[in-house]
């Protein structure tokens, strides 16, 4: 990770120093930009999957699953994109954004000839920076060869065990964020050149999510049994992810 900081910090250096012929400006071709977008992640759970197994076995004795695995966030992010450095054949950008994704789940089941309605809802929030390093096609189309992104997550998990009483609600957390990283590639087709522009990236999210802790400091369980608490980080891995976004240029 230092290694991987290193790198970004002397490329985005050498890019950016004024022996280069280039076109240097702020934001999106050479403006201040900035952007929203809606984002799509895939994710490996660890214990969260693990909790949910369990009390699927103890509500149904393992024979329905009454709640469904987890692994697929979406959402939104808005950032701002500080610069572009614009050589003849090459650029290179640096950008800051914040992420929110969000994957929930309604269910219900009985419980001492009850019937509970319950929600499970997973929020993954991130403050991020990135550089990207792309070519020009043509006039209108830019290809991103590589972003790399440092990503700072922090993870909510709520458990409304039963809608009609809020106060039954646990809430989890990490205890600070955690740092992840992301590989990707994406092309940037200009719409109103110099002003909007369209982007759509892919690739892959590396992080983990080490452990979650209620308001009082108790470990991360789904219930019934507060003994059964599911061992492992949270989420063990990241995956694949997506992202189409709408930039806009604004003159200094």
């Amino acid at each position: 990770m230092i290694k991987l900081k290193k790198t970004i910090l002397i490329i985005t250096f050498l890019f950016s120093a004024p022996i280069f012929p280039q076109a240097f400006g702020f934001g999106c071709f050479g403006f201040v930009g900035g952007y929203a977008g809606y984002s799509y992640q895939k994710y490996e759970p660890g214990s969260m999957n693990t909790a949910v197994h369990n009390f699927n076995s103890a509500i149904s004795s393992g024979t329905v699953n009454i709640v469904s695995d987890f692994g697929t966030a979406k959402g939104y992010r808005v950032g701002i994109n500080f610069f572009r450095a614009q050589f003849s054949d090459v650029f290179v950008s640096l950008k800051g954004y914040y992420e929110s994704l969000d994957e929930s789940q309604n269910f219900s089941y009985t419980l001492n000839n009850e019937r509970i309605s319950s929600e499970l809802d997973f929020a993954l929030n991130s403050w991020n920076v990135g550089v990207d390093f792309g070519i020009p096609i043509n006039n209108r189309l830019n290809w991103k060869i590589i972003e790399v992104t440092i990503h700072f997550n922090s993870a909510r998990f709520t458990n409304k065990r039963d809608l009609n009483l809020s106060e039954n609600d646990i809430k989890y957390k990490n205890d600070s964020p955690e740092i992840g990283y992301s590989l990707s590639t994406g092309f940037v087709f200009s719409v109103v050149e110099n002003f909007i522009s369209l982007e759509g990236s892919a690739g892959y999210q590396f992080f983990k999510i080490k452990k979650m802790t209620a308001e009082d400091g108790s470990n991360f369980y789904l219930g019934p049994d507060k003994n059964n608490i599911p061992e492992g980080d949270f989420i063990k891995d990241g995956g694949f992810n997506a992202v189409i976004q709408l930039n806009v240029g604004f003159p200094l």
